[in-house]
């Protein structure tokens, strides 16, 4: 679409807004249909459609405004309604879809499609209602929203068909791996493994193409047993491509493979590669999934497959780093959340044990849903323990479904328990109890964790907890809000305030406070890392160094930041580690 076309839709709107006043209910539709029009510019996904259902949203509201001046009746009172709801929804939406990347807007393309449909249905109906239909020139929008619809299928087939070509290529790659008949000496069997693995890395690293989810044959498991063995997953470590350490997270129960063509194994699938495209520093991502053989068994089981993280899981490293900048951490897991919500994903489950800590010691985020809307049942069967209800809302105990309101609570027990090192509730240890407290909007007190370091005892921390706690999940702080509180508390680059000393205060008093990581600078970004596999066995793995927001960019540079672990901090190998985050950033962008 023309920017010409657009320039002139805001200008209808500015028009609008200015005429608007004698009109009742139509000041907030103006004001929203401003923002669509600023956030269309920034949208990249089914970017001309968006464009052509902005204007039409505009020459909708502009034909209800000039008839609502003349007539005054029910119908005209629900059209006005109706088109003010559209355009909210519509600004939702925008501002959702202007955070995609190219990669993620093809993989919600559908979505999309199914919601300005929708949007462009809903203003229609709004027409029909007071019978306007006539007023604007509807086969003219109709060729309008056509032709715009082919120019975004074009951009859609170009990225198809780099998809579909790499793919093949990797497909056919494979098939060398597959033990054949041919007879090979050692030397060469090695010799083609490796030409053929080094070949794979090449085509996973192709930048705009989200190549096959699927990595048979490129990941191999180490080890007899699983290092984490839970109710509902273990966690194994492997090796991705020869080269790279990695966590294979397999499902108990969750054998894809019966049912190939069922409409949940769909969901995952896509859900899967959505996950592949996310791109944030405090979000683990995901290489793909892998067909697990196990003994005993004729079937495989599907596991997830993602970078290692020396560090494990939070509350581990708080346990051998006691005194590391815990508000640091927390601001980390509201970082990483208020990315999640920006892209329309609700975490849905978070809590200390599935965040996890990189190698540069910042949190990553993991296990989270990927649904907008999900039932506390199906909750429980994710965390797969009742003792999960600590860090839940009340109002998902109450069977009502997932909203960023519920991720906000939970964010609030998570930082609690990070920073204190205790769980929510931990004074409460019947389930009942719990479940009564909780229902009772009964949130922890404050008198409780005295015993947590100075930390806690910032009335301004504690008021923002307390706030996300909110009985009224609507009175909650957004993500937004809490990100920009924790910035003004101190966490980040102000590491002079009150509140950024006493963060490193040790919360566990007693500790002998030995185990102190090096400090990581506050202006290096840092991203999941995963290790490279040493060249030859060694007593302690080398460890790959923190990533910089200029290897972020994947630009080809070292860096001379120091890492630091959860074991020893041996000087890294250079190279590989560049070359894997590489991978990754080229492939999410």
């Amino acid at each position: 679409m023309q920017d010409q076309g657009t320039a002139n839709n805001v200008l209808q709107a500015v028009q609008i807004l200015l005429s608007i006043a004698p009109v009742p209910g139509l000041a907030a539709a103006a004001i929203a249909i401003q923002e669509v029009l600023k956030l269309v510019n920034n949208v990249a996904a089914r970017r001309s459609e968006c464009e052509a259902l902005a204007g039409f949203a505009t020459n909708v509201l502009a034909t209800i405004n000039s008839s609502a001046k003349v007539r005054e009746d029910s119908q005209m009172a629900m059209a006005i309604s109706a088109v003010t709801k559209v355009i909210a929804d519509m600004q939702t939406d925008f501002g959702v879809w202007k955070n995609y990347s190219r990669l993620t807007g093809y993989i919600q393309n559908s979505e999309i499609r199914s919601r300005i449909e929708g949007h462009r249905a809903g203003l229609n109906e709004a027409l029909i209602t007071v019978g306007l239909t006539q007023t604007l020139a509807q086969a003219e929008w109709n060729q309008k929203f056509t032709e715009a619809h082919s120019e975004d299928q074009v951009l859609l087939q170009d990225i198809s068909q780099k998809q579909d070509q790499t793919n093949k290529e990797i497909t056919e790659l494979k098939q060398l791996l597959i033990p054949s008949s041919v007879q090979r000496t050692d030397n060469e069997a090695e010799e083609n493994r490796a030409s053929v693995m080094q070949k794979l890395s090449h085509l996973r690293s192709q930048p705009g193409v989200l190549t096959s989810s699927d990595l048979i044959y490129e990941v191999q498991k180490t080890g007899d047993r699983p290092f984490h063995s839970g109710a509902l997953y273990e966690l194994w470590k492997g090796v991705w491509l020869d080269k790279y350490v990695v966590v294979l997270k397999v499902f108990r129960g969750k054998d894809l493979t019966e049912q190939p063509t069922n409409k949940a194994v769909d969901r995952i699938n896509r859900q899967v590669d959505l996950w592949r495209t996310l791109k944030h520093d405090n979000i683990l991502p995901l290489c793909g999934i892998y067909h697990l053989k196990e003994r005993g068994r004729d079937d495989a089981s599907v596991c997830f497959v993602s970078p290692w993280m020396t560090n494990r899981d939070m509350m581990r490293y708080l346990k051998i780093f006691p005194n590391v900048n815990r508000l640091k951490l927390i601001h980390d897991v509201a970082k990483g959340l208020q990315y999640l919500h920006s892209v329309g994903i609700l975490h849905g489950a978070l809590q200390g044990s599935n965040v996890l800590v990189n190698d540069g010691g910042s949190a990553v985020l993991s296990d989270f849903s990927l649904s907008k809307s999900m039932e506390p049942d199906t909750m429980m069967s994710q965390t797969g323990s009742q003792s999960s209800l600590r860090w839940w809302a009340p109002e998902t105990q109450n069977h009502q479904t997932l909203s960023s309101h519920t991720d906000v609570y939970s964010w609030a027990m998570t930082a609690l328990q990070i920073v204190s090192g205790h769980e929510p509730y931990y004074n409460i240890k019947a389930i009942g109890q719990l479940v009564s407290a909780i229902n009772k909007h009964i949130t922890p007190k404050r008198s409780d964790y005295d015993d947590s370091g100075e930390l806690l005892k910032n009335d301004r921390l504690w008021s923002l907890l307390e706030a996300c706690w909110n009985a009224d999940p609507k009175k909650r702080p957004s993500m937004d809000q809490v990100v920009t509180e924790l910035e003004a508390l101190g966490s980040g680059s102000v590491a002079s305030s009150e509140v950024a000393q006493a963060a490193v205060v040790n919360s566990q008093p007693g500790s002998s406070g030995s185990h102190t990581p090096p400090p990581v600078a506050t202006t290096t970004l840092l991203v999941p890392s995963t290790e490279p596999v040493p060249s030859t066995p060694q007593s302690t793995a080398m460890q790959p160094p923190p990533l910089t927001a200029t290897l972020l960019a994947a630009t080809a540079t070292s860096t001379k930041e120091e890492s630091s672990h959860g074991v020893s901090n041996p000087s890294p190998k250079k190279g590989l580690f560049e070359r894997f985050i590489n991978l990754f950033s080229r492939i999410r962008s």
